[in-house]
């Protein structure tokens, strides 16, 4: 059952309509947060930002307070059951940071060339580097972060279509304070159904994988930074390099040559991320009507 047909509202919504028995094949994105043009996406994207630098921040400080706040600012992290995103099947889930996954992130992030040298600066960056975080993973930590935005446009749509109020409950959440760089408790009053609490998300702000994809970024950079080294002029005068295939062979851990060069360029004064990032903003376009429906379909 959709949100619109439980509520029985028969507009055309800005919120996605999701199934509410059960999570839905889609991710909250920062990319698509990012080329948004729904009003509260700059401050969404704000959060995303001040948040995830200050993680860096911290994981790159030599002192034991700072990492302590780091660890706690990734672990503070639970899991988001109100967003029914996600890959789940059947039933409402989540796959957010919980002390063993934060854990075992802070020490990737200090331990990845690209994030000690500045090539990843964002949460939507991570998967591009850092093995078993993808999709799910990236849309509960992007949903806990910007969660007093959510809560703010659910309620504003609440106000629209009244029926969404008929059954409300007051929970506790923690949410990330940028000013004060750290988490806080905080009550949100959001409907309540099946056992859960229901957090809208604007259409525009998913999309059915992490637009900065790994192997977008293996394929673009990566492997096409090893064939502009390796190029020369041959015997016979003209240019040669390297075909992909043959690099594909080569270098068949996508993650560990974006890792490498993305360092390594960012060393020598080129952010491959941030050319990828220009390329990736091109080329969005969000979901359309028809697209939403087939993904979220039960």
């Amino acid at each position: 059952m959709r949100i619109t047909e439980h509520y029985a509202i028969h507009d055309e919504v800005p919120f996605l309509d999701v199934h509410l028995e059960q999570d839905n094949q889609l991710f909250l994105d920062p990319s698509a947060i990012r080329n948004s043009t729904e009003p509260r996406a700059r401050q969404a994207q704000a959060l995303l930002q001040a948040y995830f630098a200050e993680v860096l921040r911290l994981r790159q400080s030599p002192g034991r307070d700072d990492q302590a706040r780091g660890r706690a600012l990734l672990s503070g992290l639970r899991e988001p059951n109100e967003n029914r995103l996600g890959f789940s099947q059947g039933r409402i889930g989540g796959h957010a940071i919980g002390p063993g996954i934060a854990d075992d992130l802070w020490d990737l992030l200090g331990n990845n060339p690209a994030a000690v040298d500045a090539a990843l600066t964002r949460i939507e960056d991570i998967p591009l580097f850092i093995h078993h975080v993808g999709d799910d993973l990236i849309s509960d930590l992007t949903t806990r972060v910007i969660y007093p935005v959510l809560a703010q446009f659910t309620n504003e749509m609440v106000q629209r279509y009244p029926s969404l109020g008929r059954h409300v409950s007051t929970e506790q959440i923690g949410v990330y304070r940028p000013q004060i760089q750290t988490w806080e408790e905080e009550f949100f009053t959001l409907p309540y159904v099946f056992d859960r609490q229901l957090l809208l998300i604007p259409k525009g702000w998913v999309f059915w994988r992490l637009l900065m994809d790994p192997d977008g970024f293996y394929n673009r950079f990566a492997t096409t930074s090893v064939q502009q080294e390796r190029q020369r002029i041959d015997a016979n005068g003209r240019l040669w390099k390297p075909m992909k295939s043959a690099l594909n062979d080569e270098f068949p851990d996508h993650k560990q040559l974006n890792t490498d060069r993305a360092a390594l360029h960012r060393r020598n004064g080129r952010d491959l991320v941030a050319e990828y990032r220009v390329q990736v903003d091109e080329e969005f376009e969000p979901l359309t009507e028809e697209e939403l429906g087939r993904r979220t379909a039960a």
